[in-house]
């Protein structure tokens, strides 16, 4: 009989503390979706200033360039940046022997097909 009403209080006790984990729970979720809301709202606008910004300033200001002529030169330094960056990526490999230089092979192929293709041309 005790057994039993211990069971029931520890039952009960239970379903309480999960009724008070989903009450915390939905209450953390409202919170979230409105916190996500008010931040997708403010990127919206922060994006919508910023794109006036850019697409005006040369207009403000003579010397600025437009946002395309800018983002053009741009792209160009960061794909300049990138092929140095693989590059020496290339080199440092080499040294450390990881890299094999593949003469003979053509773009495409597999290294089975350029040594088949060497045994042809000798």
């Amino acid at each position: 009989m005790i057994s039993q009403q211990r069971d029931y209080e520890s039952r009960s006790l239970l379903t309480q503390l999960q009724a008070e984990n989903m009450r915390a729970f939905k209450e953390f979720k409202t919170l979230q979706d409105a916190r996500y809301g008010v931040q997708a709202d403010y990127n919206i606008n922060g994006q919508i200033k910023l794109s006036y910004i850019a697409d005006h300033l040369h207009n403000m200001e003579p010397e600025f360039p437009t946002y395309d002529e800018y983002f053009k030169g741009r792209s160009e330094r960061e794909v300049d940046k990138v092929l140095l960056l693989e590059d020496r990526v290339k080199e440092t490999m080499k040294k450390a022997g990881f890299w094999q230089n593949l003469t003979g092979k053509s773009k495409g192929e597999t290294s089975k097909q350029a040594s088949e293709k060497k045994k042809k041309d000798k």
